[in-house]
C-alpha cells in the first residue's frame, strides 16, 4: 500500500530571516505580500524590520543539477506561447496565439495548425488525434491535421487549463468549477469529479491562480493532478477516486513555494515527475513516490534575468510558469513562455545520495 504523503500547513515558509521576525506570521494575520529577491537589497515589502534573505534558496547547489542543455533553444514562432506537449514519434507540439505548431525533437518546424480561438491546453492520443482546449470547449484535429470535431462547452463560464488522454477517455481540468471532466473520444461527457468530499478526505482543488491546474496520464492507469494551492500532486482513478498524494510547501529546493505551485507537470518514461515552479523559477525531478531526485534547471540554466519571487498571495501570481514536457528518451523540454523558445535538457548524472 502506498503512503499518503501529507503536506505541512499551506502558507508556511522557511526562509532565513533577519531581525528575528517571522514573516509567515504577518501573512497569517492578513498581510498580503510577495517576497522579491534582490541580491543588492533583500528588503521585505513589509518594511526593513521584516527584512529576509532568500539567497540560500535562490542559489541551487551544482551537485543537485542532474541535467544539461543540448543544443541551442529553438523559437516557437509564436508571440504568446502557452503550452507544450510531446506526441507520437517524440514530435513536439507548442500552442499559442491562435495556432498549434509541430516540431521535430531538434526543433525543426514541421506543421502549423490554425485555430478559431486561443488554445489553452492540448493532448495527443496514440493515433495522432489532437485534442485542443480553446478556453471553454474542445476541438479535435485528426492525424492529417484536419478539424474533425467540436465538442460543446461544459458550461458558459468554463475555463479549460489542461488535457490528458488515458485509454479511451479524454480528461479536462476545468478551473471555473475546480473539477475534472471525463469525456469519451466522441465528446460525450461521461462524468465530472474532484469536488470537495469530506467523506473521502478530499478538501477540493485550491486554485489561487488558474495557471498550474494541470494533469497527466501515468503508465499505471491513474491520473496525476496538480492541486497548486495545496502544493500537492494527487493520483486519481479514471472514475474519480483520489488514491494518494504527495507534496510539501517550502521554499527549499525539494518543496513547492509560494501560493500556488507547481505550475506545470510532465511524466518521464520511468514514471518520475518533472515539475515547473514559478516565482523561484525551478524545474525539478521527483521519483514515482514523490521523493525529490534533483534539478533539471534553475534560473541560471534558463537564462532568467527577471526578479525571483515567492508569492504568498495570489496578487501578481496570475502568470504562466515555464511549460514542461518529456519524450520517450527521457529528454525534458522546457517552454520559455516569456522568450517563446524551447530548451531541451538531457540527464547527465545521478545523485550520489
Amino acid at each position: 500500500m502506498r503512503n499518503h504523503w501529507m503536506q505541512p500547513k499551506a502558507g508556511t515558509i522557511q526562509p532565513t530571516l533577519m531581525g528575528g521576525v517571522v514573516v509567515a506570521a504577518a501573512i497569517a494575520a492578513g498581510v498580503a505580500a510577495f517576497f522579491l529577491f534582490d541580491p543588492q537589497r533583500p528588503i521585505s515589502p513589509l518594511g526593513p524590520e521584516y527584512s529576509y534573505d532568500l539567497s540560500e534558496y535562490i542559489e541551487i547547489d551544482p551537485d543537485l543539477i542532474l541535467y544539461e542543455q543540448t543544443g541551442e533553444p529553438f523559437a516557437t514562432g509564436l508571440s504568446q506561447s502557452r503550452v507544450i506537449v510531446v506526441g507520437p514519434h517524440d514530435t513536439v507540439w507548442v500552442a499559442g496565439d491562435k495556432q498549434i505548431r509541430r516540431f521535430s525533437p531538434d526543433g525543426k518546424p514541421l506543421r502549423t495548425l490554425d485555430c478559431e480561438g486561443e488554445p489553452t491546453c492540448l493532448a495527443i492520443d496514440n493515433d495522432g488525434r489532437l485534442y485542443v482546449g480553446l478556453i471553454d470547449h474542445i476541438v479535435v484535429f485528426d492525424a492529417s491535421g484536419a478539424l474533425s470535431a467540436q465538442w460543446p462547452k461544459p458550461h458558459a463560464d468554463a475555463l479549460l487549463t489542461s488535457l490528458a488522454v488515458l485509454g479511451e477517455s479524454v480528461f479536462a481540468e476545468e478551473a471555473g468549477d475546480k473539477t475534472i471532466l471525463r469525456y469519451d473520444k466522441n465528446g460525450t461527457l461521461v462524468m465530472q469529479f474532484g469536488q470537495p468530499d469530506p467523506d473521502r478526505h478530499h478538501p477540493g482543488f485550491l486554485l489561487p491562480s488558474p495557471f498550474g491546474f494541470n494533469l497527466a496520464a501515468a503508465p499505471d492507469g491513474l491520473l496525476r493532478v496538480v492541486n497548486p494551492g495545496r502544493h500537492l500532486i494527487e493520483a486519481w482513478t479514471i472514475d474519480g477516486h483520489r488514491e494518494w498524494w504527495w507534496g510539501t510547501s517550502s521554499v527549499r529546493v525539494e518543496g513547492f513555494s509560494g501560493c500556488c505551485n507547481p505550475s506545470a507537470l510532465a511524466l518521464l518514461p520511468n514514471s518520475h515527475y518533472i515539475t515547473s515552479e514559478k516565482g523561484l523559477i525551478r524545474v525539478k525531478e521527483y521519483d514515482d513516490q514523490g521523493r525529490f531526485v534533483g534539478v533539471v534547471a534553475g534560473p541560471k540554466q534558463l537564462d532568467w534575468v527577471g526578479p525571483l519571487r515567492v508569492y504568498e498571495s495570489p496578487q501578481g501570481a496570475h502568470v504562466r510558469g515555464f511549460g514542461v514536457a518529456a519524450d520517450t528518451a527521457g529528454r525534458v523540454y522546457v517552454l520559455d513562455v516569456f522568450r517563446n523558445t524551447v530548451r531541451v535538457f538531457e540527464r547527465i548524472k545521478n545523485l550520489s545520495n
